[in-house]
């Protein structure tokens, strides 16, 4: 995947999932000088194993295929 189109489809699934607006806000934050995304990053899930972020990652995207068709799909 080229850059571009990661950065393309990284724009496009902020905007579904948090709107135009937000995923504009989004992305000026973390542009914003002195930002450290690997310091926030580590400290998005303190007491969190990456395992546990991880399952609760699948968790959350399982429930959102239930509620978009319904039924579970593995």
């Amino acid at each position: 995947m080229t850059d571009t189109l990661l950065l393309n489809a990284g724009m496009d699934l902020l905007i579904k999932n948090l709107g135009l607006a937000q995923a504009e806000r989004f992305v000026f934050l973390v542009n914003q000088e002195q930002f450290d995304y690997t310091s926030w990053q580590q400290n998005l899930y303190p007491g969190m194993s990456a395992q546990e972020v991880s399952r609760m990652a699948s968790q959350r995207q399982h429930a959102k295929r239930i509620a978009a068709d319904g039924e579970a799909r593995p």
